[in-house]
């Protein structure tokens, strides 16, 4: 049985850069589904603000989740919804996602199954069907500025963004006028 994250937990940060805080993220019920069997909980978090000069390339390829940073609480991050279907926030069954680079700054990131994120011509950001074709909408720069982490697309030249943090809310190339900053986590660590 699968237990994934759905507690939340409010975080306040004053300490300095560089340092970290923990912070416990709860359990839900269980998922049957192939995506939820590529995830994997999130419980108890060591949550790391990374200093400006610091390069995320040294975090590892993942699998990681994509939380949106604007939250005061980690609960809610990307789910894939399946392979053609467009990415939402949800607070459960969270897509895990690892990183691979295609060179020149830019890398893939693909679901366990091997289906890669990308950004249709609509701005919509989902699982592309049938795995990756090796296409520039599929590349996304990895970027790390003093606020946290954000990801360029190099196709489209849009941002990896979000209307909300709550659950359904979808997951779009964009502006920085939206949600755009994000927590990347994993099953012990949640860094931004």
């Amino acid at each position: 049985m699968l237990r994934l994250g759905a507690r939340k937990v409010t975080l306040t940060f004053a300490a300095a850069i560089g340092t970290s805080v923990v912070v416990a993220l709860g359990t839900a019920g269980s998922s049957g589904t192939a995506e939820a069997a590529a995830t994997g909980s999130i419980q108890a978090q060591t949550v790391h603000h990374l200093a400006p000069s610091s390069n995320p390339g040294g975090l590892g390829n993942g699998p990681w989740y994509f939380c949106p940073k604007n939250q005061t609480t980690i609960s809610e991050c990307i789910i894939s919804n399946g392979a053609g279907n467009q990415m939402t926030i949800h607070s459960s069954g969270y897509a895990a996602l690892t990183f691979a680079s295609v060179g020149s700054g830019y890398y893939t990131l693909k679901n366990a199954a091997g289906h890669c994120v990308y950004e249709t011509s609509g701005k919509r950001v989902q699982l592309r069907s049938g795995g990756c074709l090796g296409v520039k909408d599929e590349e996304w720069s990895w970027k790390y500025d003093d606020t946290g982490f954000f990801f360029k697309n190099k196709g489209r030249g849009n941002i990896l963004v979000t209307d909300g943090t709550v659950d359904g809310f979808k997951v779009w190339g964009g502006t920085t006028s939206q949600y755009w900053h994000w927590y990347l986590c994993n099953s012990t660590k949640c860094y931004f």
